[in-house]
């Protein structure tokens, strides 16, 4: 499970923690559309990240354009994975 750190919303990015307390931070690509990838522990995208399932503790709160964005991006990848 990938726990919640913050939201870069300047950068379009999505900041998690996983399992092995790597940081990996989802990078918005386009509209509507997010890549993981792993991090350096300054926060910069070092490479894509592969995992065969995504489960998050908690989704990006507030209204900022890119927590809104992924948020509907998230909910949007539940309900094709269905």
């Amino acid at each position: 499970m990938l726990s919640l750190l913050k939201t870069d919303h300047p950068n379009g990015r999505v900041y998690y923690r996983d399992e092995s307390q790597r940081l990996v931070c989802f990078q918005k690509t386009q509209t509507w559309a997010f890549e993981l990838l792993l991090c350096s522990e300054s926060g910069e995208p070092i490479n894509e990240a592969h995992r065969q399932s995504i489960e998050l503790d908690y989704a990006p709160a507030g209204d900022s354009y890119t927590a809104a964005q992924f948020r509907a991006w998230h909910n949007n990848q539940q309900i094709d994975n269905r």
